[in-house]
């Protein structure tokens, strides 16, 4: 039977000379069977864990940094006293220390409500994808008035298809664009919630491939997509002025002197409500759309410069 460790001093702890090379040097310190302080060349000092269980050697159970306030001496010996007496009763610790770091995570998911992913969600579209003011309203109005009364009050990781289905199916064939709209919002707020709550190889209920779409039809089977007919070009006098019309006095509306310019130039909506004046040569009279016309940097909040979303 080996001997035991002598019982080493913080200051004997730290006196250890760092080795000049590779590998690390090791030094029981006695106090508690197995406790190891491992000394890098570099100078930095952290703590093992050396044990044998069920006759087999197993590899040292790493355990921090050596530290004067939290990962000090005293405390370390205390770890390692515990870890012993769970090897007396047949528990090995790096299961146990698994077993209880999941469960943690568990409690810490269980946190983690729907309502909180989604508001989190919302913020982070909000002034992004969602540039106005209005592309915000629509998405929170989604949630308020179809997700939240059923899945708000839920944890993340307690949702399951059933949950999903509640919030869809009622509405899926009478308003199918909001209701997949909905779904892809709900996608995006479970899965922020999940790699939050560091949940891994959990399924997202939300999903559409090999998931939803074995309880629910196609959008495009139940929702044909209606198109605007286009103004007749013999009607387009009549159609600008009733346009210039709605920017009496002149100045007063935006969106129509938007709309007007898009007409005007035959350009692309993006492109015209993302225009800056750095793109215009008012002497020559020049407007130069840049390739890149949905570049970051033309991506501004239309809100910001008056115009409304097209």
């Amino acid at each position: 039977m080996p001997s035991k460790a002598e019982m080493m001093t913080v200051r004997q702890l730290e006196a250890i000379k760092p080795p000049k090379n590779p590998p690390d040097l090791r030094r029981a310190v006695g106090g508690a069977d197995g406790l190891t302080i491992n000394v890098k060349p570099s100078g930095s000092r952290s703590w093992l864990f050396r044990y044998s269980f069920a006759g087999k050697r197993q590899p040292p159970i790493a355990l921090g940094g050596y530290s004067r306030d939290v990962n000090n001496l005293s405390a370390m010996r205390e770890v390692a006293r515990g870890f012993n007496k769970l090897i007396k009763e047949g528990i090995d610790p790096r299961v146990y220390l698994t077993e209880t770091r999941q469960e943690q995570l568990r409690k810490k998911a269980q946190l983690i409500l729907f309502k909180q992913a989604a508001e989190e969600w919302v913020q982070l579209k909000s002034g992004g994808d969602w540039r106005t003011a209005k592309s915000v309203q629509r998405g929170r109005q989604y949630l308020d008035d179809y997700a939240l009364p059923v899945l708000g009050h839920l944890p993340v990781v307690e949702i399951q298809v059933e949950d999903i289905l509640k919030v869809l199916k009622p509405h899926w064939e009478t308003k199918t664009p909001t209701m997949d709209r909905l779904r892809m919002y709900l996608e995006a707020i479970i899965a922020k919630g999940l790699h939050a709550a560091k949940v891994v190889n959990h399924s997202n209920p939300a999903t559409w491939k090999n998931n939803l779409e074995f309880y629910l039809k196609s959008p495009r089977d139940v929702h044909e997509e209606q198109h605007h007919p286009s103004v007749p070009y013999e009607q387009m006098p009549q159609f600008m002025k009733a346009l210039y019309a709605l920017d009496e006095p002149k100045g007063s509306n935006p969106s129509a002197q938007c709309l007007a310019l898009l007409i005007l130039c035959g350009t692309r909506s993006s492109a015209t409500t993302l225009m800056e004046w750095d793109e215009v040569d008012l002497e020559k009279k020049i407007w130069t759309i840049p390739p890149t016309s949905n570049s970051k940097k033309r991506r501004k909040s239309r809100e910001q410069r008056g115009f409304a979303n097209y």
